[in-house]
């Protein structure tokens, strides 16, 4: 469920570079020449058509913003947060500034600020739905599920429906534990073409539902479709811990983990894929190192309420199942 289904950053620059083209001259503005540039990967030039436009106009907000952009490609966040504070300065009704401002907040770990942000990208005149999905990402990673859920109410409402957000939308839906609401919208987010992670999250809802064999379905259609270390992990952890024998395969489970520690040199994921590790070396008769692998997802104050059932499972002498109590 960790899955962030939009890149923010590459689209809300894609879309700040088309803004340069307003068709009202023959000849394209420097402005333009930079986003043109941008959007080609050419940073330096778009840094000098941009440098050349606020020559010519300090005023120019949509420069100062591809100023920023080209600033932020550059790993320099603070100059970049400047620029886009001084477009907010010069035209403070426009919303991208406020929203490029979210994203890199976003990027920094600074979820607040970029939450606030977002809320002034949204109260602008014609609002912004990308500040809405944004925003909506953050709030349901703060745990804030209903407001969350209200954002992307709002998109779909306001005519921003798409395969990505109804994801979303399913995913708060879950954060609220509606899970028959979640089921449905994730069918629907399915239908609309949603990115892969929309059977990974209705896998683990089906799960909830106690519906163990669609639910085995949708992980493999997942993993079909995007062959991530999420999906393989979510796949293993199915067949390992499916309270159905029929639908348990050990030695599978085992492959697809091995695969998925393959697409992991750097143990990035090693922490999330902790309970299905554990669930392996339980099946292998460890039991020691299986308590000591969740009892480390404990003691970094990374562990879930599953964790802890598998965990107190494991203390007794039992397997664990998911969907056990």
């Amino acid at each position: 469920m960790d899955s962030k289904w939009i890149n923010t950053a590459r689209a809300a620059l894609l879309a700040v570079a088309l803004q340069g083209f307003c068709g009202c001259s023959k000849w394209p503005s420097e402005t333009a020449l930079g986003d043109r540039s941008y959007r080609r990967g050419a940073m330096e030039r778009a840094a000098l058509h941009y440098d050349r436009a606020l020559e010519a106009d300090p005023a120019d907000a949509a420069a100062w913003r591809g100023r920023g952009n080209v600033l932020a490609e550059n790993g320099e966040s603070d100059r970049a947060l400047d620029c886009y504070r001084r477009a907010q300065e010069l035209a403070p009704q426009e919303p991208m500034g406020y929203f490029l401002e979210g994203i890199l907040l976003g990027e920094r770990g600074e979820t607040d600020a970029a939450i606030e942000a977002y809320g002034k990208a949204i109260a602008c005149p014609g609002g912004s739905p990308w500040a809405r999905i944004n925003r909506g990402q953050l709030l349901l990673e703060k745990g804030d599920c209903a407001a969350s859920l209200a954002d992307y109410d709002a998109v779909i409402g306001t005519g921003g429906d798409s395969g990505g957000v109804r994801m979303m939308r399913g995913r708060a839906l879950s954060c609220l534990e509606r899970w028959n609401e979640a089921e449905s919208e994730l069918g629907k987010a399915i239908a609309l073409h949603a990115p892969a992670g929309a059977w990974s999250d209705r896998a683990f809802v089906r799960v909830k539902l106690g519906k163990w064999e669609e639910a085995r379905s949708d992980a493999m259609k997942a993993l079909a479709a995007d062959k991530t270390v999420a999906n393989l992990n979510n796949l293993a952890l199915l067949l390992l811990a499916s309270p159905h024998e029929d639908l348990r395969d050990t030695e599978r489970a085992r492959e697809l983990l091995a695969e998925a520690r393959s697409l992991d040199p750097d143990n990035r994921y090693a922490p999330w894929m902790a309970s299905t590790e554990a669930g392996l070396a339980f099946a292998d008769g460890d039991t020691a190192r299986a308590i000591a692998l969740l009892q480390g997802l404990v003691d970094a104050g990374t562990a879930e309420p599953d964790d802890l059932k598998q965990l107190d499972a494991y203390r007794r002498g039992v397997p664990y199942y998911l969907g056990g109590e």
